[in-house]
């Protein structure tokens, strides 16, 4: 369907001007080819998209079974000393190069997934916590400076709890 090109170009030449027929022929060309970059592009993002997602996913499963190789009695729980024992593994090094965070730091991640000090770290929050610090050693940085943050944060609730109590104590003192 449609008019042939060499239909609308034609009179175009030979009447008006070759000039303005090779100017017509070039903007064709031209939007013919931005169209099929556009479409290049978003087959493109498509397929860099696809392969990001499934990456995604491998990670979860090898996270997940990575845990439950470092679980070794079993608990749902993994203490520093079950991943400090199994850090020359060959899997324990992928895992940390997957990742982008070198072996060396192992505790400090370690540390930074342990939300509540426990010593242990259940499946839940190494998954969580694997995943979100994937990438460069910024993100591990970025993680711990969140950790302390949150530290520092209970520290001064805890604080402003102690003040207003020995605030109400001298107001009931005073008051007395």
């Amino acid at each position: 369907g449609g008019v042939d090109w060499d239909i609308a170009v034609t009179p175009l030449s030979k009447e008006v001007s070759t000039f303005l027929g090779f100017v017509f022929t070039f903007y064709v060309a031209f939007i013919l080819l931005a169209m099929m970059n556009v479409v290049t592009g978003v087959f493109t993002e498509t397929a860099i998209l696809s392969a990001k997602k499934d990456k995604d996913v491998y990670m979860v499963n090898h996270v997940r079974e990575l845990f439950n190789n470092l679980d070794l009695d079993d608990s749902g729980m993994i203490s520093w000393n079950q991943i400090e024992s199994q850090l020359e593994t060959t899997e324990i090094q992928e895992y940390f190069k997957a990742i982008d965070v070198d072996v060396s730091e192992a505790q400090a991640l370690f540390k930074l997934l342990d939300l509540n000090d426990s010593g242990v770290i259940s499946a839940d929050d190494f998954l969580n916590g694997c995943i979100r610090i994937r990438g460069p050693a910024r993100a591990l940085e970025t993680m711990l400076l969140l950790r302390e943050t949150m530290r520092l944060a209970d520290r001064q609730v805890a604080y402003a709890s102690r003040m207003e109590q020995m605030l109400a104590d001298i107001d009931n003192h005073i008051l007395r």
